[in-house]
């Protein structure tokens, strides 16, 4: 081997992946991931799959009168971590408990991973637990469902993509990438739990009244946090929705 050639990194171990700054930046989701080889005469039609998927995001509807997200001027769903948050889901066929298997999930940055809070898969169970990533079934009429969802009350702040996971015998089908399923979760000055900011060098931004940001940096350190109503007053609104779209130039996984 040549001295000039670098040398490979091994296959195994801790592999590091590049830092996610910017929710702009995004991998490639497949429709299809099969489990093995597909059988020839295999139709996705032939099994569940999403229509259409209703976010409730008008200033006028439940989600936004809900979560005080009301006064922003986005078409987007706004929603505050830590409270539940309503979407209908259309399918093909009604939806069977007993054969049909799906789940929801939530991304944001371009690498996702589960450990570091930006890949969120959520299987619909029966009950919510307060503060923790959750979903279950409220309401079927006809081939839809009405879902509540539950977000951590410490998870990431930004702009989540959503896709819907179907289960079938030989892979899973996913909805194509639309954003206007996309989500914003914004701090919840509502949520009766505590903010524990982990801040080992990190930088972290605070909306301050007048509309300004002010950054601060601790070492070694758990700061606890609860936010004021004042900070999210109407002239934040705007600046809060491009800092969540951009990933604030911090780093979102961290």
């Amino acid at each position: 081997m040549s001295t000039n050639e670098k040398k490979k990194p091994p296959l195994n171990g801790r592999r590091a992946l590049p830092t996610n700054n910017s929710n702009d930046e995004e991998n490639e989701v497949p429709e299809m991931e099969a489990f093995g080889l597909i059988p020839r005469g295999f139709n996705p039609k032939d099994y569940l799959h999403v229509v259409d998927v209703h976010m409730f995001k008008e200033p006028h509807e439940i989600n936004k009168q809900q979560h005080h997200t009301d006064k922003y001027y986005s078409p987007k769903l706004i929603v505050r971590r830590g409270q539940p948050f309503q979407i209908q889901i259309d399918f093909n066929r009604p939806y069977k408990p007993e054969t049909d298997q799906f789940w929801l999930e939530y991304l944001i940055g371009r690498y996702p991973q589960q450990n570091k809070g930006t890949y969120i898969p959520i299987l619909v169970g029966d009950v919510l637990k307060p503060g923790e990533w959750g979903a279950k079934i409220t309401h079927k009429e006809n081939n839809s469902i009405r879902l509540s969802i539950m977000s951590s009350a410490a998870c990431i702040v930004g702009k989540f993509r959503l896709y819907v996971a179907v289960w079938t015998p030989f892979g899973i089908l996913r909805t194509h990438r639309n954003s206007a399923t996309d989500t914003y979760i914004l701090f919840n000055p509502w949520c009766q739990r505590k903010y524990l900011l982990r801040v080992e060098g990190s930088h972290f931004l605070l909306v301050g009244s007048p509309g300004f940001g002010r950054g601060w940096a601790r070492k070694r350190s758990l700061v606890a946090r609860r936010l004021e109503t004042g900070q999210f007053g109407s002239g934040n609104c705007i600046v809060t929705l491009i800092w969540c779209a951009a990933g604030c130039g911090l780093n979102i996984c961290s």
